[in-house]
């Protein structure tokens, strides 16, 4: 059944084609996190405002991640924060330190602490000039953090498969780590 006054905290949505209502769904939180439930199950319940049963977008809530949710994926293959640029969505000063925890304790997959390194490369990447330098316009703090802790953890960036980091983040970062 559609929630229409209070929407919840984790959901998933459609808008009417006709009159463009959006009506959400109720899901856990875990469903939220790896997009388990795919939108369109609930098609089939016609728009709480004219009655349609024709959609034309469908949409989940975002969900703050926390280590519960980076432990199941991190032990899981087929689990996802996103089908693509997973490394992009963890990018966050918030997650640092999980992933962080994740890497340094080898938890979970090789190719989710795969995916934890580009993530960090990301971080530092999303906080550097164009020319390579960090700077103040950006979080220098966490830049310069996050340098560090990869420098700490340089082998690991050695021994990345090469489609893990993308080459134009490899560019900025990897002379900044010494690499």
């Amino acid at each position: 059944m559609p929630i229409k006054d209070d929407i919840p905290e984790f959901y998933v949505s459609h808008n009417c084609d006709s009159c463009n209502q959006s009506d959400c769904f109720a899901i856990t939180k875990k469903e939220a996190a790896f997009m388990l439930v795919d939108p369109r199950k609930f098609d089939n319940i016609p728009c709480t405002v004219c009655g349609s049963k024709s959609f034309s977008s469908w949409g989940y809530s975002m969900c703050e991640l926390d280590k519960e949710l980076f432990l199941e994926w991190a032990n899981d293959e087929d689990l996802f924060f996103l089908d693509q640029d997973e490394d992009l969505i963890i990018a966050d000063e918030k997650y640092l330190d999980i992933i962080l925890y994740l890497i340094d304790n080898r938890v979970g997959l090789e190719s989710k602490r795969q995916i934890l390194l580009s993530a960090l490369c990301v971080i530092v990447y999303d906080n550097i000039t164009s020319d390579g330098s960090i700077d103040e316009v950006n979080d220098l703090d966490l830049a310069n953090r996050v340098v560090e802790e990869l420098k700490i953890r340089k082998s690991l960036l050695l021994a990345l498969k090469e489609w893990v980091i993308s080459d134009y983040i490899k560019d900025k970062v990897y002379p900044l780590v010494g690499i």
